[in-house]
């Protein structure tokens, strides 16, 4: 996914109208265990890396960093 400087998410104006939010709700489901759910309204991972992302090797940094 490629986007150009005034279509990027994070510019000013875009943040400003529809910010970013992350909703985090936690459920108790018995005496040992919890749920917690996480969502946010961020674009998304793109398609062509969703068979790397639980890679361990695999990352957005190059390996010297």
């Amino acid at each position: 996914m490629r986007c150009s400087p005034t279509d990027r998410r994070s510019s000013q104006e875009v943040m400003q109208n529809d910010p970013s939010r992350i909703w985090i709700r936690t459920q108790k489901l018995n005496d040992r265990y919890i749920a917690i759910f996480i969502k946010d309204n961020g674009n998304g991972i793109p398609t062509q890396i969703h068979n790397q992302i639980f890679n361990e090797l695999w990352g957005f940094k190059s390996p010297a960093r």
